[in-house]
């Protein structure tokens, strides 16, 4: 659900960490979470820059996921990076029962316009 990883992008992500579990998959059931990770940049060779992001599960909302409408728990995170003077809002919709990300619009890195995930088929390992 989260991106963490973006290659052949003008910003690409080649790093990411975090020494917290990720509350994102959570977030069906809590109503906030603060969340700290860092993420590597190229081609400026950044490295280690830390993020602070919050979660706020907003409520139900029904969504269009491919040509289907599903019942979701809409999670707004904002993050920030005072390093690179950085802020912008990235949104989630969760199954309301599994917390599996259904669908996301997300800005992970400066320089990246938002990008429009939706997971019309589950995962199958």
């Amino acid at each position: 659900g989260r991106i963490i990883k973006l290659a052949n992008w003008p910003v690409e992500i080649v790093g990411w960490r975090s020494d917290m579990e990720d509350p994102l998959p959570a977030m069906h059931r809590l109503e906030r979470a603060d969340f700290a990770y860092e993420i590597d940049l190229m081609p400026d060779h950044l490295t280690r820059i830390p993020v602070q992001a919050s979660l706020e599960r907003l409520g139900p909302e029904d969504i269009r996921v491919g040509d289907r409408i599903q019942a979701s728990i809409h999670v707004v995170e904002n993050i920030t990076t005072d390093a690179l003077g950085y802020q912008d809002s990235n949104h989630y919709w969760l199954h309301p029962h599994t917390g599996q990300v259904l669908k996301s619009i997300q800005t992970p890195a400066p320089g990246i316009e938002p990008i429009l995930i939706e997971v019309v088929r589950p995962h199958a390992p």
